[in-house]
């Protein structure tokens, strides 16, 4: 190919008197600075805007006019340029179609590689089906310049710290089966593992999941020894003192008065008194307070 050469080039060189123009219109400007509009002048306002608005039409149109003249050799450079790359496509596409037809065949083998370095490093590692299936083979394992040992190291990192995690799921199950047993040990109905290793699984705190397993301890250990009923308290035998067939009641609150009034020693006194049961305690407790003798006859709910 011959080498690309520029046969004539002139820069794009635009002058105008621009000072010249700019200072006439600084001068011009000067008489519409003052101006307000108001009921009077309003239509001279108009009429100056009008003038104002062709003025700067005029200036735009003159701009882009010679902005396109200068334009023209730049555009009618960019379609020669693009023309030659065409030609040079037409022939070098078809190579490149060919060419990614062996890359893509490279490629996929190199997976295939990859894939084989992955089984590897999850049985050196001991990882379990669901954890073996996390190591991940990216492009950047396929690519035409990859080397077996960046392969190799890369996927070997991942594996370990796959490792790692594994080793803290099984540590966090043997917690989670030891505290089971453990309550287990007190319960005749027996609690399954799985039940808690599921919360464990579906992402539950292994704090929280050991107070569920204790607080189902408990539950089913308040069931299987449920606290003894209380027998109820029998109530005391209700004492009802007959002294004789005459009867005499008096109350209570006289008692000791009416007893102070019996003066007579050496003999004896039947009473037949009649009360509820907290008088008639009462009664019994005053007759031995004073030191006296006595024997119940007959007692009995009137």
């Amino acid at each position: 190919m011959e080498e690309l050469k520029v046969i004539n080039e002139v820069m794009p060189v635009i002058n105008i008197n621009y000072e010249a123009v700019k200072k006439s219109l600084e001068e011009m400007m000067q008489k519409y600075q003052n101006i307000v509009v108001t009921d009077e002048t309003l239509m001279g306002c108009k009429a100056t805007q009008k003038e104002l608005a062709g003025l700067r039409k005029d200036i735009e149109e003159y701009r882009l006019d010679k902005k396109k003249l200068m334009l023209a050799p730049i555009d009618a450079f960019e379609n020669q340029m693009k023309s030659l790359k065409a030609l040079v496509e037409k022939a070098e596409d078809p190579l490149k179609e060919g060419i990614k037809v062996f890359d893509d065949k490279t490629r996929a083998k190199n997976r295939i590689i990859a894939e084989e370095f992955a089984v590897n490093v999850a049985i050196d590692q001991e990882l379990r089906p669901e954890y073996a299936s996390r190591i991940t083979i990216t492009d950047k394992h396929c690519q035409l310049s990859a080397k077996s040992s960046d392969v190799m190291a890369d996927l070997e990192k991942q594996a370990f710290a796959l490792k790692t995690e594994q080793d803290m799921e099984d540590q966090l199950i043997g917690i989670v089966t030891d505290a089971v047993d453990m309550e287990n040990g007190r319960l005749s109905s027996k609690m399954s593992a799985d039940r808690f290793l599921n919360m464990l699984k579906k992402g539950m705190n292994h704090k929280s999941v050991l107070q569920e397993i204790r607080m189902s301890g408990n539950s089913i250990y308040d069931a299987e020894h449920p606290t003894p009923t209380l027998e109820p308290i029998p109530e005391p035998i209700r004492e009802t003192i007959v002294l004789s067939d005459n009867m005499v009641e008096i109350p209570i609150d006289n008692f000791s008065q009416a007893t102070m009034e019996v003066e007579v020693p050496d003999y004896f006194v039947v009473y037949r008194v009649r009360g509820d049961f907290n008088k008639m305690s009462q009664v019994s407790q005053c007759i031995k307070s004073l030191g006296l003798e006595y024997t119940i006859l007959e007692q009995g709910e009137i």
